[in-house]
């Protein structure tokens, strides 16, 4: 037996919504890495290493900086 078409889209809604859930909490888990370093007393070096380190793996990106001027 064969979804019925209304099922079949309800699990893609279902599949977007925990794709969406997986990006949050990765990104959460990403936030709570860098505060945990800023309330442990970081140096300013380390916290911008530890930010552009979380935004090249949120991002898949090969490389990834933080510049300040």
């Amino acid at each position: 037996m064969t979804p019925s078409p209304a099922y079949g889209n309800a699990m893609a809604l279902d599949e977007r919504q925990l794709s969406e859930l997986e990006r949050v909490a990765k990104e959460q888990a990403a936030l709570s890495r860098v505060a945990t370093l800023v309330g442990a007393g970081a140096t300013e070096d380390e916290i911008a290493s530890a930010v552009s380190f979380e935004i090249g793996e949120l991002f898949g990106a090969q490389s990834a900086a933080v510049v300040r001027w």
